[in-house]
């Protein structure tokens, strides 16, 4: 029995982005995304689109991982913790030696499931196995494989593990006729394959993204938010009230010109004081 496939015109980024987000809303722990197509070719951009998507951060910057191999994405862990130090953590991936855990600002669609997005294009073939636990991460994580060829045989085969595959065609961001080619493998992805390739598109429709989670308010930020207003540009201080405004006392034997000096500095000496020091 021949596969399904789904052929697909992308006509910007926008659209590949697209294809990311809804794919991002279907996905379930352990699945596999193999990105397929030459370089420039748009396997960044829909795997932003479907990283921005599942973690309801519209504006999360996504790098490509040609060079850490591995990006961990979490909501659980702090930002830009190396990804050494949370081996079999959250996912049981064993986190690439020269790879990073990320953490949006929005919180994942299915709660405590990490993303791998990965790239061994320039790891010999089979390598990357030697840096990340795929055999568990295929299990207990959400993969995203660019260069799925560079896996290797052990880690790789015509039916594991389940997956989905996009090839994508055309190079560069302003390719005209970008091409996506979706296949599916294994009994996960097939049914929801034949659906699309009947209706000769992605049905999968987006929902309004959650508000973006509010800053935790412990004190450090430059946001204006947190708890013990502490942290700038605010003004505001524990239950919306003004912070109260500290007047240093003017020192003994400054006399009226250091009391005037004072007053040139607005807020730092009551009105009423600065008029009585003029007269």
């Amino acid at each position: 029995m021949t596969a399904a496939t789904l052929e697909l015109e992308l006509g910007s980024v926008e659209e590949t982005e697209l294809l990311g987000a809804q794919l991002a809303e279907v996905v379930e722990r352990g699945d596999v995304i193999f990105l397929s197509g030459e370089l420039g070719a748009g396997k960044t951009s829909l795997s932003r689109g479907f990283l921005r998507r599942f973690f309801a951060d519209p504006e999360l910057e996504v790098p490509s991982p040609s060079y850490l191999i591995c990006l961990s994405y979490a909501d659980d862990g702090p930002d830009g913790s190396p990804a050494g130090a949370t081996a079999d953590d959250a996912g049981g991936a064993k986190a690439a030696v020269s790879g990073r855990t990320l953490r949006p600002r929005g919180r994942a669609r299915l709660p405590g499931v990490r993303v791998l997005h990965l790239d061994p294009y320039r790891l010999p073939e089979g390598r990357v196995a030697g840096l990340v636990d795929l055999q568990s991460a295929f299990e207990t994580s959400v993969c995203l494989v660019e260069w799925p060829q560079r896996l290797g045989p052990q880690l790789c085969t015509p039916h594991s593990p389940q997956r989905v595959e996009v090839r994508l065609g055309g190079i560069g961001p302003q390719a005209a006729g970008r091409a996506a080619t979706v296949t599916a493998v294994g009994p996960r992805w097939a049914p929801m394959l034949a659906e699309w390739v009947a209706a000769g598109r992605v049905t999968v429709e987006l929902p309004p993204l959650p508000p973006p989670a509010l800053p935790s308010g412990d004190g450090e930020g430059g946001n204006g938010e947190s708890g013990d207003g502490a942290g700038g540009g605010g003004g505001e201080a524990g239950g919306g009230q003004a912070a109260a405004r500290v007047v240093p006392p003017v020192p003994e034997g400054a006399g009226r010109r250091g009391m005037l000096q004072r007053c040139g500095r607005v807020g730092v000496v009551p009105r009423e004081e600065c008029e009585a020091a003029r007269e």
